[in-house]
């Protein structure tokens, strides 16, 4: 009897200890659930976060409003932009560790060839052509490079764009050219081209 009396008089003690416990549980089962995010993927040993995946798809679906002349999405073509941008994404991270483990990459002498020398690429050409003519407009290409500076947000980051796409499409013909030519040298039987 002495010692549930001795309870009694100390419960209060039990009750704080408890409650104590139990706030400290929520309160620190709320700050592990608002503070992270968890990533979206992990491709190699790159991750991949919602946040940079949502980025490139607003920006996949503003170069389409831009190209259309739209100011809304159609639903079935956000789900097909997603699917561009993760397919991109995917391929893009894969093949950037293989190109940096080969060392390929896109000089500035083969870059200003591509623009304005004897290799135009299929996208500057399709961009800069005048479609009245039919001439492709190295004049404009030369605009855009010596005034990047001064150009607005939206050509600025439209040049960029398409710089970029330059440079990808060329490293990833070097690559397809490097596998061709594994393979046909496997198939000669290792014998000199």
């Amino acid at each position: 009897m002495g010692i549930i009396g001795s309870i009694r008089k100390h419960s209060w003690i039990a009750v704080a200890v408890v409650g104590f416990a139990i706030i400290a549980f929520i309160i620190g089962d709320l700050n592990k659930n608002s503070n992270r995010v968890p990533d979206l993927a992990r491709i190699g040993s790159t991750t991949i976060t919602y946040q940079h995946f949502n980025e490139l798809v607003e920006e996949a679906e503003q170069n389409y409003k831009n190209q259309q002349g739209v100011s809304q999405v159609p639903a079935e073509v956000q789900n097909q932009l997603r699917e561009q941008v993760w397919q991109q994404l995917v391929g893009e991270t894969l093949t950037d560790a293989e190109l940096e483990k080969l060392g390929l990459t896109v000089s500035p002498a083969e870059l200003s060839d591509m623009y304005l020398g004897t290799f135009i690429h299929p996208y500057l050409r399709q961009t800069f052509t005048d479609p009245k003519t039919g001439v492709y407009q190295t004049q404009a290409i030369q605009y855009y490079i010596d005034n990047f500076n001064d150009l607005d947000t939206a050509q600025r980051r439209d040049w960029a764009m398409l710089e970029k796409a330059v440079r990808e499409d060329r490293c990833q013909q070097k690559y397809s050219a490097l596998i061709a030519r594994g393979f046909r040298y496997v198939e000669c039987g290792r014998q000199e081209w």
